[in-house]
């Protein structure tokens, strides 16, 4: 298969590089089988609502075990035996999938063997193998939470700071993909020398993917979103508007276009007001099922704010909702944003992830028992008429069960 090396750009004076990456795309998807990309115009994204029985067809809870609370996470990753969670405070914390406490993973610290900014993980759940992504290395433990090994991941980054452009690497996400690691590069001010690099489990360069955009001025920081589907790393930037496909012999193309009307600035001033003219200026978070893709989007029109947005892959209808927020009442909290919970009533849920079990999809968030137990207590909930009404007597049950100060409950959603 032919490697894409040429990225789409949507600024006009580049028209002409982006015209000539159509055609090849063009070209290239025809020797493949002859599929076109398919083009996601998130400036048009229409309002429209999805409730979660046309998803899903069961929603389950396991509240986690007070023994390592977490207040604030970054991944929650869900396997047979184990539910892994990266807490921003107490580190990265093992639960059984009742929701017991098993073990910690390292500890958080400065010292040998410890991890301090642990930004992300990667998981090798064959192998038992915990990667965290520290600020200038990663560190690698068991499952066991003993540490192993930790190597420095700057030296990629390093040997092109020489480099005429200047350019630096800003490393972000890692996914364990099986036998290497992927470590995304997102561009940061402006500047970045890869798109990706994949690296062995010693930290051993094994392919780079070069960013071909020219360095710019900028007053946004890294960004973008990487994530596991079916065997493929997917790959996205700020500033591309290409979704790449990465497959396990490392080649890569282009798997669909994500048109945000995203341009390269022409001043930092003229970036700033570029963003608040946008509907949508970007993503922040993104993955995808068998049926839809998820993202999570941020505006910027007026005060920051963050909105979701589904996409039906069979049908190309696209559902746009707002990040689930509290309102105040006569009644205590009301619940608006997220998708509106008709299984049995509950909060209105927050896709943030997905995992497979047993030959079928779920995708998952983690609630804190407060919102649970103001949820419960409102008109809303109680004159709710949910599709599965024994599931919400229940759900009563687990909201009378717990404390506000309890630690996070696990819902999972099960997928048609």
């Amino acid at each position: 298969n032919m490697k894409y090396i040429l990225k789409v750009f949507s600024f006009s004076n580049l028209l002409v590089f982006c015209s000539l990456f159509i055609i090849i795309s063009i070209i290239q998807s025809c020797d493949d089988g002859g599929v076109e990309l398919y083009t996601l115009d998130v400036r048009n994204i229409d309002y429209n609502n999805i409730v979660l029985s046309e998803m899903a067809d069961d929603v389950t809870y396991t509240s986690l075990a007070n023994d390592s609370p977490i207040e604030i996470y970054y991944d929650t990753k869900v396997f047979k035996d184990h539910i892994i969670i990266n807490g921003r405070i107490n580190g990265i914390s093992i639960y059984d999938r009742k929701g017991h406490f098993i073990r910690q993973v390292g500890s958080k610290g400065r010292g040998p063997g410890e991890y301090y900014f642990c930004t992300n993980i990667a998981v090798d759940y064959e192998g038992k193998r915990v990667y965290v992504r520290d600020s200038h290395d990663i560190k690698v433990y068991n499952l066991d939470g003993n540490f192993i090994r930790s190597f420095d991941i700057i030296q990629h980054a390093g040997q092109h700071i020489g480099d005429s452009r200047g350019y630096e690497n800003f490393f972000s996400d890692i996914v364990y993909f099986k036998p290497h690691l992927f470590v995304a590069t997102y561009i940061s001010g402006g500047r970045a020398y890869n798109d990706w690099v994949v690296i062995d489990t010693f930290g051993n360069l094994v392919s780079e993917k070069l960013n071909y955009i020219p360095g710019f001025g900028s007053y946004r920081g890294w960004g973008g979103v990487t994530y596991e589907y079916k065997d493929k790393i997917y790959y996205h930037n700020h500033y591309n508007d290409t979704l790449f496909s990465v497959s396990r012999d490392l080649s890569y193309g282009p798997s669909m276009i994500l048109d945000f009307g995203v341009t390269i600035p022409e001043t930092k001033e003229w970036e700033q007001e570029d963003n608040r003219k946008r509907f949508l200026s970007d993503i922040n978070e993104m993955f995808e099922t068998d049926r839809y893709w998820i993202m999570l989007c941020s505006r910027e029109q007026q005060d920051y704010e963050e909105m979701y947005v589904i996409v039906d892959k069979e049908t190309e209808k696209s559902y746009l909702m707002y990040d689930r927020e509290p309102s105040e009442s006569n009644y205590g909290p009301i619940y608006t944003g997220g998708i509106f919970n008709d299984l049995d009533g509950g909060v209105p849920f927050q896709p943030e992830g997905r995992y497979e079990e047993n030959g079928r999809e779920y995708m998952l968030e983690l609630v804190s028992p407060f919102t649970l137990k103001s949820h419960i207590a409102s008109d809303d909930f109680k004159n709710a008429v949910p599709k599965y009404p024994e599931k919400k007597e229940k759900l009563i049950e687990l909201a009378n069960s717990l404390d506000e100060m309890d630690n996070l409950i696990l819902v999972s959603v099960r997928l048609k």
